[in-house]
């Protein structure tokens, strides 16, 4: 959402500095499984017990949902809107124009 924001100024570099960020301030806590893939790749390297898989993949997407649900409260966007470049581009009368998000989760 940031990117969409910035109007693509968050680079893939800078989503890989974020990725590195957090890996160091919580690698430590959470062992680095921000990802289900992280966490199918650490079980397949046997780095970590196939027992545990079902519950951190539980936890991902509750954590996933949680997150996105936050993002659309704090920032109230329509999964549909336009980047901030296409709607001053159309203009204010167009149906590109941006509109908070009306619909309740």
């Amino acid at each position: 959402m940031i990117d969409w924001l910035s109007d693509g100024q968050v680079t893939h570099v800078g989503v890989g500095l974020i990725i590195t960020v957090m890996i160091y301030a919580l690698g430590h806590v959470s062992g680095a499984h921000f990802n289900p893939t992280v966490t199918l790749g650490f079980v397949l390297a046997r780095h970590f017990p196939l027992r545990r898989l079902v519950g951190y993949w539980t936890a991902q997407v509750v954590g996933a949902t949680l997150a996105a649900a936050t993002l659309r409260l704090l920032l109230g966007m329509s999964p549909t809107s336009e980047p901030p470049s296409r709607r001053a581009a159309a203009g204010p009368g167009s149906p590109l124009a941006w509109r908070p998000c009306s619909r309740s989760f």
